[in-house]
């Protein structure tokens, strides 16, 4: 994403400006596109990370609760010999 940030700059800062209203035109189309794409891109992005954050969260519950079980069976078993 970020080189794609940066070739548009650079392609945007090497562009001369256009002399009449047509090219004006055709270049606001262009630049609404490629903005429009960066904008899709981004919240693709920001999508895909809401989804791994989502996925690890979980992870993280069912790490917790095999842990807590082991840790409750380990618990019980040594409460068990004790007896």
């Amino acid at each position: 994403m970020d080189e794609l940030i940066k070739s548009t700059e650079a392609a945007y800062a090497s562009e001369q400006m256009p002399k009449d209203v047509s090219a004006a035109q055709t270049a606001l189309r262009q630049h609404n596109d490629a903005r429009n794409k960066l904008q899709q891109l981004i919240n693709f992005t920001s999508d895909e990370a809401d989804q791994i954050i989502i996925r690890v969260r979980q992870q993280v519950r069912e790490i917790l609760l095999v842990n807590n079980n082991d840790v409750n069976i380990s618990q019980g078993s040594v409460a068990t010999r004790r007896v």
